[in-house]
Order: structure tokens, then sequence, then C-alpha cells
């Protein structure tokens, strides 16, 4: 599935302290077959001391590196669109990473 993150939602976090970060992420996503999918996910970033400010202040910092940070999430779809209904019942796993412009994440369903 590809497509693309409409503007609105939100994005908030929460520093419980400089080495630990709590997500929480309302999103809609428009597809490119036009089907709209409501995302939702929340989950932590934790990092070895001092790196989640370094990680923030340097953007896409190329020292990034995965072993160093705890990036996860929990996200739930909603959609009415038939081809992508089945995400509905889908409980998804996201494993997330710096790059350049912002985080990425991966999402695996969970079984």
């Amino acid at each position: 599935m590809r497509g693309e993150v409409l503007p609105g939602g939100g994005d908030w976090a929460f520093c419980r302290h400089p080495d630990s970060i709590d997500i929480d992420v309302r999103a809609v996503l428009r597809t490119e077959d036009q089907a709209l999918i409501y995302l939702t996910y929340s989950g932590m970033w934790r990092a070895a001391p001092g790196l989640i400010p370094k990680a923030i202040e340097r953007g896409g910092e190329r020292r990034f590196r995965p072993a160093d940070h705890y990036l996860r999430v929990i996200g739930r779809f909603e959609t009415a669109a038939r081809r992508y209904r089945w995400l509905n019942d889908v409980l998804a796993i996201g494993i997330g990473s710096r790059i350049r412009t912002g985080i990425r994440y991966e999402f695996f369903e969970l079984l």
C-alpha cells in the first residue's frame, strides 16, 4: 500500500525525561487508489542517554544507529474502503527509525 498523509490530524509527544518520549498520533492516509484510511498509533521512543535530543536537533543525522534507539508503536486502522476493510481487524506493531525528513515507521500485523 502506498499513499500520503493528509493535512490535519495530530502528533503529540510527551517527554518523560530527556531519554524517553511517549508518542500519540492521529492521521488520515490517502492511498494511491484514493481510499481514505484513518490511522492512530501510540508508543514510545527510548534511547541511550543524550541521544534523543541530538537526533531531534540534527534532524536526519546520519549517525542515528537503530541499535541505540527503541522506537515502537501500536497501530490501528479504520476505513470504509472495500479493498482495505481487512485493516479494520488488524493490530499492528510499528518499528520506527529516524530519516532526514522525520520518523519512518514500518508496520507489521500482529498475528
